[in-house]
């Protein structure tokens, strides 16, 4: 489990998630309010339909936004596991033919 000094990425992408989710319904509701009154609907209309909207639309679309953006976030701030081996003399190519010795 790979982890970042809050926790492991996977906390950091389920907090995101749940973020996104919550920003994600309040974009998605104000902007069908906005165009519900600007097409000349009634406010009690315009809030149920952005209810609507809101409720399947925001979650989905700002909780993989969320997720993916935290999880890039936190895989950032992360150490790389991998570590690269240091070169020794014996592994060194030496392209300069003229210090090659004949086989």
């Amino acid at each position: 489990m790979r982890t970042t000094n809050e926790g492991p990425v996977e906390h950091a992408a389920g907090r995101g998630m749940l973020q996104g989710a919550a920003a994600g319904f309040v974009i998605v509701a104000s902007v069908t309010v906005g165009i519900m009154l600007n097409a000349g609907a009634g406010l009690v209309p315009s809030l149920g339909v952005a209810a609507f909207a809101g409720f399947w639309g925001g979650p989905g679309f700002g909780g993989m936004l969320g997720a993916t953006v935290a999880s890039i976030h936190a895989e950032e701030a992360t150490p790389s596991i991998r570590s690269v081996p240091k070169p020794t003399e014996s592994s060194r190519i030496d392209h300069d033919p003229a210090h090659r010795t004949a086989a």
